[in-house]
């Protein structure tokens, strides 16, 4: 993690070779490339698979596998299927689960330990890859339940985790991370934050879902299992 933090302040392409090559060299180390189409920093599509182009010709064999994402959109991950049939890599699920809602994407497999997994997919090269059922429910709703599940508060939770400030992380002023609840200056979110959060949860209303799912129902959501 060192070598990540400095290469993240002085990066460079040698630094970055190096480290995946380093990676690679350990035989129970699984390298992922994950929703390796997500433009998350919004620089164009363009550009973005300009940049994974350069990665993955930069990483050579170093990378294991792409990703096919519970939480990416259908078309997203069927261009990175094709990817993976032009380039020769192996897929492998995923799924940014950061709610309540299991996987919508999972291996199958006989391992009976995640140093067999390596093993499956690193030297055997197999990957049984199974679609959930949630995967052909619409994106839009999915990612909607995923955001309430992040500003709702679970009394049944662990002790500090019940409340959504419990479970969300920022850096202190001396940049340590820390649940930002502790970091209320009055023990509270500011009271616009308060009223945005109680907004967001009024989508849990049935009036709300049906409303926003009738604004952004897609025109075939079975489509989104149609993969392969």
């Amino acid at each position: 993690m060192q070598r990540f933090h400095e290469y993240f302040r002085n990066p460079g392409e040698e630094k970055l070779r190096a480290i995946l090559h380093d990676l690679n060299s350990e035989p129970g180390v699984l390298l992922i490339l994950n929703h390796p189409l997500w433009d998350l920093f919004t620089i164009g599509q363009q550009a973005h698979n300009a940049a994974l182009k350069n990665l993955l010709a930069l990483g050579g064999n170093c990378f294991h596998a792409l990703e096919l994402n519970g939480l990416r959109d259908a078309k997203e991950n069927r261009a990175v299927i094709n990817i993976a049939r032009q380039t020769g890599y192996l897929l492998i699920s995923g799924g940014d689960r950061h709610s309540l809602e299991p996987n919508a994407v999972i291996n199958l497999s006989h391992a009976r330990n995640f140093r067999e997994f390596v093993d499956e997919v690193r030297i055997e090269r197999r990957s049984h890859i199974l679609f959930m059922r949630q995967y052909s429910k619409p994106w839009h709703q999915r990612i909607l339940h995923s955001t309430l599940d992040a500003v709702t508060d679970f009394p049944d939770f662990p002790l500090g985790w019940r409340r959504w400030d419990e479970r969300a992380f920022h850096p202190d002023r001396d940049g340590v991370m820390r649940p930002i609840a502790e970091l209320w200056p009055n023990g509270r979110a500011p009271l616009p934050l308060r009223a945005a959060i109680e907004f967001v949860r009024l989508g849990r209303s049935r009036t709300f879902t049906g409303a926003f799912n009738l604004a952004m129902r897609a025109d075939d959501p079975i489509a989104e299992m149609d993969l392969v």
